[in-house]
């Protein structure tokens, strides 16, 4: 949108972002184009669904507040934010509540793979996984149909069986077994979040 530069803002918790983004996005709604649905064009993308929930609403209420003449607040920059255009903003959001993109980041990067989701080889309605052992959960039923032709891993893993049975008396059987699962799913997902290879964890056991 011409007129409004990129800006970055760097905070800690708590130093007042929401409401710094909340500004930014109502300065970018009074400087929008004269179209009923130029203010769909704007994106604020946040980290958590409660900041985004809590984005919005702000944003509802600044102009609401300026649609009633209760904000002093009622120009930003050269884009004058009057009652009659905070009205007519807020009519069409609230008209259009869906096109309002106030987002966490995940959501914005689904989205977006979304939209090349056939380019990129996935199904158009794929749901994107966050949770780390969600998401490793299928390489152990690999590692099981591995363990059948490989004589290594195999053997890895029934030592890894006598080690946890030796060390909790309290597992047998499909208990031992549960435990294996979930210990080896913490490693793994500890390994992708620290970026450890599993050539350096072989040589940090082997010191």
């Amino acid at each position: 949108m011409p007129g409004f530069p990129l800006q970055r803002i760097r905070a800690s918790a708590g130093s007042g972002k929401t409401y710094a983004l909340t500004s930014r996005f109502v300065t970018l709604l009074a400087g929008s184009e004269n179209g009923r649905k130029g203010w769909q064009g704007i994106l604020a993308a946040t980290f958590t669904n409660s900041a985004a929930a809590e984005m919005r609403d702000r944003i509802l209420s600044r102009l609401k507040e300026v649609a009633l003449k209760k904000s002093s607040e009622c120009v930003r920059g050269d884009a004058p934010l009057t009652p009659d255009l905070a009205l007519e903003r807020l009519d069409d959001i609230l008209r259009y509540i869906g096109s309002l993109n106030v987002s966490t980041i995940d959501s914005l990067l689904s989205r977006i793979v979304r939209m090349g989701a056939l380019e990129l080889g996935l199904s158009p309605d794929f749901e994107p996984v966050f949770d780390n052992r969600e998401c490793l959960g299928p390489l152990w039923e690999t590692l099981m149909e591995d363990m059948q032709d490989d004589p290594e891993t195999g053997f890895l893993l029934r030592k890894a069986c006598k080690e946890l049975l030796f060390h909790n008396s309290q597992f047998r059987g499909f208990l031992a077994g549960d435990l294996l699962r979930s210990k080896t799913l913490d490693l793994a997902a500890l390994m992708l979040e620290q970026g450890i290879s599993r050539h350096a964890l072989d040589d940090g056991l082997d010191q």
